[in-house]
């Protein structure tokens, strides 16, 4: 099987199709697709997933997409040993499209962001040496999606690095020492890292987030902005991803219901949409768009009254919210509806 594979990719790369995959993205992908991902994972683009989420962001070049996963690119993804140093801006001029924040905003709304601001940098800025250029420019897995993540996504990388609790509303702690539980083809040099996060302040640019105390300046607060480069700072690409997808079942149903009478048909989901009901495959009326409720676990709720006697079987599918996720059917649920033993 392998060389039946090595032969196919020998004959796509003559034929000019698309080129060649380096050796360095011959990783092993543990999640992607429909596999959900654990921190530590290897990702589709060959990098190493630092942070997951049952809550999907918006992602892509106009946050169009959802994501629930971040991953980071090895240190070596620039060809050297370690994360290449590189510069924010050499223009000194505000990048347009990105907005000026101080001090940077730490929320779950700045995930997946960091695509869009790097392609604004690399608009305002084409020269190899940019940060966003060379980040846009890495094909990790033959990814091309790979960016300059924001502050809130740095602070997350950094309290991975440092073996922290991943948490956004808290700043990255330096009580572990740097590269704790990380694995060496993903090491982070002692100093500061830049993200795409533009700062108010005049005369200087971009956030960036201290792996150390001190960092490159000096600066012994988490993040720190100072001025527009030829100042470099270590740069380190991450991507964006979605994986799963949307799962039901009918849960809890009474096996019995007399004709006339009526039961709740609960469906749980695992994700927000819209639900529609069906008995023997015919659709339920006045259940045929359920909103799902959140309360602990997502469900949709459909009162069912059924009108014939026998076997009947229920079902129900979910159209997620998130686009990314397929339409999806429960399992079968069979129940029993008798005839009513009383008069009216």
């Amino acid at each position: 099987m392998r060389k039946v594979i090595k032969l196919l990719l020998a004959t796509i790369f003559i034929s000019g199709i698309c080129a060649p995959i380096p050796p360095a993205q011959a990783v092993p992908i543990t999640c992607g697709g429909n596999i959900l991902c654990n921190v530590g994972d290897t990702g589709p683009g060959g990098g190493i997933v630092f942070f997951t989420t049952n809550t999907p962001f918006a992602c892509g070049p106009t946050l169009a997409s959802w994501c629930n996963n971040l991953e980071a690119a090895p240190k070596t993804w620039a060809g050297g040993a370690s994360d290449a140093l590189k510069y924010w801006s050499l223009s000194g001029n505000v990048v347009p499209g990105i907005g000026q924040v101080s001090p940077p905003i730490m929320t779950a709304a700045q995930f997946g962001l960091g695509l869009k601001n790097s392609i604004a940098m690399a608009i305002s800025d084409t020269t190899t040496g940019n940060a966003a250029v060379a980040s846009r420019a890495y094909n990790g897995g033959g990814m091309t999606d790979w960016y300059l993540p924001t502050m809130a996504e740095l602070r997350m990388l950094c309290q991975w690095a440092h073996g922290d609790t991943i948490t956004v509303s808290t700043a990255c702690s330096y009580t572990n020492a740097l590269n704790t539980g990380v694995p060496s083809a993903y090491t982070f040099t002692a100093g500061s890292y830049q993200s795409s996060t533009q700062s108010t302040n005049p005369g200087s640019a971009q956030w960036h987030e201290n792996f150390t105390s001190g960092g490159n300046d000096g600066n012994a607060a988490e993040q720190s902005t100072w001025g527009y480069t030829p100042n470099t700072y270590y740069t380190r690409p991450i991507r964006a991803f979605i994986t799963g997808s949307a799962t039901i079942s009918l849960n809890n149903i009474s096996t019995s219901v007399i004709k006339g009478g009526s039961i709740n048909i609960v469906a749980t989901v695992s994700t927000a949409g819209v639900v529609r009901f069906y008995a023997n495959d015919k659709r339920i009326p006045k259940c045929l768009a359920v909103p799902t409720v959140t309360s602990g676990t997502i469900t949709a709720t459909c009162q069912w009254k059924p009108s014939v006697q026998g076997s009947t079987k229920l079902t129900a599918t979910i159209t997620p919210t998130i686009s990314a996720f397929p339409a999806t059917t429960s399992d079968v649920a069979l129940v029993s509806v008798p005839r009513r033993t009383t008069t009216r």
